[in-house]
Parts: C-alpha cells; sequence; structure tokens
C-alpha cells in the first residue's frame, strides 16, 4: 500500500513545493511591475514623452530582473511598448478618466525542481501588472479675485491699465492680472490684494489700501493663474450654443424694434415690444436662441429679461438711451458687447436653486468668447450681480462709466483697461461662483492605482 501511495504522495509533494517557489517569485514580479509603473508615470510628469516615459518604466523592469529585448518596439498608434518580457502601455487613469497612467506587464519563467519528476514541462509562465496614474494636484491661495486678466504676456494680454481719476474698490476679494498692471492716472485702490505675474506700477500719489486701510503691498512677477471656468462644462456648452444659434435678431432704430407689437409666444421666443414709434418702447424678452441685439437710434428703450438663459449669435450693442433689467438671468454671446452714452444696464445671475428652476448658469450673469473688444463708456451704469466671462477678450470702461453691485461682482476678461473717470465697485464670492484664489501653484504625484 506504502508503494501504490508514494507516487501519488511524491506528487502532491512536489506541487506543494512548486506553488510555495511560485508565490515567491509572483511576489518579486509584481514589485517588479510595480516600480516599472511608477518608473513611467514620475518620467511622464517631469516632462517627458509618452514614448521616453514608457522607455523608463521598462528600463527599470529590465533592472529588476525582467528580461528585455533588443531593440525594444514602439506602437505609436496605440501606444504600446514591447521589450521581450514587458509590456507598458499609455491608459486612462483609474481614480479619473483625465489623469494619464501608465499599465506596465512583466511575464517571469520559473523552471520547475521537483515537479519535474511527474512532468514533461520544464518550466511555468507567471504575470504581473502595475498602473501608475499621474495625478495633477492643484492648489489655489489667497483671496478670491474679483477683476481679473486672464491673458498672459505670452498670449498677447497687456494685463490691467488705468489712466485717468479710475478707481478700483473690490471689497474681500482682489485683483489679479496674468500680465502686468500699470497705473499712469490718479485713481485710488482698495482691494484685498494686487497680484500680477509682470510687473505693477503704481504711482506714488495713489491711495493704495487694502479694505482694512492699511497700505497694500503688490505682489509682482507672481506667475500666472489658470482660467477657473475653462474646463467648466456648463459654460463650454453655452458658449457653443451662442455660436450656434439661429434665432431672429432684434433690431431697434427710430422707436421701432423689429418685434412686432403684442406678438404671441410663437413669435421671437414669445418677446414683444410695445409703445413702438411713440416717444418711448418698452420691451419684454424671453429666455431662448437670438441673433444680434443692435440698438442704433431713438429712444428710450427699456428692456426686461425675463428669467432664463438667453443665447445671442452676433453682437449685443445697447446705446441711445437704453435701460435694460434681469434677474436669474445668463446672457452668452458669440460677439461683443458695447454699452454706451446714456446706457443703464442691470443684471443678475441666477443662484443654483434659480438655475435649476427657470435656467441659467449659476453665478453666470454675461459671457462671450470674442477675440474683440467689450466696451462700455460715455456716462453709462453698469450694475451686474454675479460673473462677467471674457476670457480672450479686452474690457474697456472708459468716459464715467460706473460699474458696481451691491453683493457679487466679477470681471474675468483677457485683458482690462479702465480709463476717464470710470470705477468699479465689488464684493465676492457668493451666489455660487466659482471658487478660485489669487495665486496658483500646481504639481503631480504619480499614485500606485492596480
Amino acid at each position: 500500500m506504502a508503494a501504490l501511495a508514494a507516487p501519488a504522495l511524491l506528487a502532491a509533494s512536489a506541487v506543494g513545493i512548486e506553488v510555495a517557489n511560485w508565490s515567491a517569485w509572483q511576489i518579486d514580479t509584481q514589485r517588479t511591475a510595480d516600480l516599472a509603473a511608477l518608473a513611467a508615470g514620475q518620467s511622464y510628469a517631469s516632462g517627458a514623452t509618452i514614448e521616453q516615459a514608457a522607455n523608463a518604466g521598462a528600463t527599470v523592469a529590465e533592472d529588476n530582473g525582467a528580461a528585455g529585448a533588443s531593440p525594444r518596439s514602439w506602437n505609436a498608434s496605440s501606444q504600446v511598448l514591447s521589450d521581450g518580457s514587458i509590456t507598458v502601455s499609455y491608459v486612462s487613469g483609474v481614480r479619473s478618466s483625465s489623469d494619464p497612467a501608465f499599465r506596465v506587464m512583466v511575464k517571469t519563467s520559473v523552471p520547475l525542481t521537483i515537479a519535474r519528476l511527474i512532468t514533461t514541462a520544464r518550466d511555468e509562465t507567471l504575470a504581473a501588472a502595475g498602473t501608475g496614474e499621474v495625478e495633477s494636484l492643484q492648489a489655489w491661495g489667497g483671496p478670491q479675485p474679483c477683476v481679473a486678466a486672464l491673458k498672459s504676456a505670452a498670449q498677447g494680454g497687456s494685463g490691467i491699465t488705468y489712466t485717468g481719476w479710475t478707481t478700483m474698490e473690490a471689497h474681500g476679494c482682489a485683483i489679479r492680472s496674468n500680465a502686468g498692471i500699470d497705473e499712469t492716472g490718479s485713481g485710488g485702490w482698495n482691494t484685498q490684494g494686487i497680484y500680477a505675474a509682470g510687473s505693477v506700477s503704481i504711482p506714488n500719489w495713489v491711495s493704495d489700501q487694502n479694505n482694512a486701510g492699511s497700505t497694500l503691498t503688490p505682489v509682482p512677477n507672481d506667475g500666472t493663474i489658470p482660467d477657473p471656468y475653462a474646463s467648466d462644462p456648463a459654460v463650454k456648452a453655452a458658449l457653443t450654443a451662442a455660436a450656434n444659434a439661429t434665432g431672429s435678431s432684434i433690431a431697434c432704430s427710430n422707436q421701432h424694434c423689429g418685434l412686432p407689437e403684442g406678438a404671441g409666444n410663437s413669435t421671437y421666443n414669445g418677446s414683444y415690444c410695445v409703445g413702438q414709434g411713440t416717444g418711448s418702447v418698452s420691451c419684454t424678452l424671453e429666455p431662448g436662441s437670438y441673433g444680434s441685439f443692435d440698438v442704433t437710434s431713438g429712444g428710450p428703450y427699456y428692456f426686461t429679461l425675463e428669467p432664463g438663459m438667453y443665447y445671442f449669435n452676433g453682437n449685443i450693442d445697447l446705446t441711445n438711451y437704453t435701460v435694460t433689467n434681469g434677474s436669474a438671468v445668463t446672457v452668452v454671446t458669440s460677439g461683443t458687447f458695447t454699452g454706451a452714452n446714456t446706457f443703464d444696464f442691470t443684471l443678475s445671475a441666477p443662484d443654483p436653486s434659480q438655475a435649476a428652476d427657470t435656467g441659467g448658469i449659476a453665478g453666470l450673469a454675461l459671457a462671450g468668447n470674442t477675440n474683440g473688444t467689450i466696451g462700455v463708456s460715455g456716462n453709462p451704469q453698469v450694475s451686474i450681480t454675479g460673473v462677467m466671462y471674457f476670457p480672450n477678450a479686452t474690457f474697456s470702461g472708459a468716459g464715467s462709466t460706473t460699474a458696481s453691485s451691491s453683493s457679487c461682482f466679477e470681471i474675468l476678461a483677457g485683458s482690462i483697461s479702465l480709463s476717464g473717470d470710470s470705477g468699479y465697485s465689488g464684493t465676492c464670492p457668493q451666489m455660487g461662483t466659482t471658487a478660485f484664489g489669487s495665486t496658483y501653484s500646481s504639481s503631480s504625484l504619480t499614485a500606485l492605482v492596480q
């Protein structure tokens, strides 16, 4: 009986010894794959190309005993490097699909020892995989800007410039330029901080205080901050929708606005005007898609915007005695925005609950992606509660422009120029606007995620 049982006992013993040996090899192979994945991710985070990073991972795998090949093979279309028993693939992140990641597969042939007594096989292939994900670490600092020039000097931005008797009051928020800040006039400052990527030039005779009344120390050469709305899906979708809007234009001249008096809800998105051809015209606009919005002569005109989202595929030009009011409104245009002469403009963005009920984007009052000039001049009164966002444009305030809000007002433009007796006053953040800061730093961390 002992003789009959001996082969089975020998086979079981052989398998047990081999499995124990495989476990040790498996741990070593897994460690090699993990180290290679981390090396590839760290190389990429340091500025290497995808191919260079994959090669860095393969090198570490070889240094830790994995069998490579010469030469290695790189497939640019699939972004996979093959190196003998090593495969390095560029993949999407596990924790965030937008993160870059590198998956390393390592195979190892383990020779059989005792088990060769009962099998013709000479080795066993073990495999291990590791994934290194490059995570971006972003850190905002300092007070939130309520006036920000987002274009850097390299992008053609002129930063923030002040001439004449312009004044700047930013209560509870800061001034930020991704280029420089240059004042040549006599206007005062009252803000939480002044930050610029370039130089800051403010004459010594100008009042320069923080909100507590202490003298401000501007912070020049402080790098740039990213556009806080550049990747916002709702904002990106709204800008695209405005560029594709196909509604009718609103054209006002000589006491007539191109909207039939008493028009039904099926006409011009339900918008209508009364008093046309008389001394004044009052128009009620409903949310929807429009062409341009142009006021050339006549007046006074009174425009009331009902709550919701408005898309204009064209310029908005409000002049000649216009008064515009809107609450819980977001206006997005593919063109420029101009207000001149006796131009009064009061607009309040929706808060999160209003945006959910009637449309619009929480905290965003007026936006566009034009490369032109957003200008207000003459003697207008601009009161915006929310964000004015034109990241590629130059915002120009001239004459006796007064831009203010009793609550939240942010101007985010490519460049900002104020002249004459123009002034700014705002307090933020609130209303669900995007939170960001006056300073920004970023770094990368490679994490082993699988």
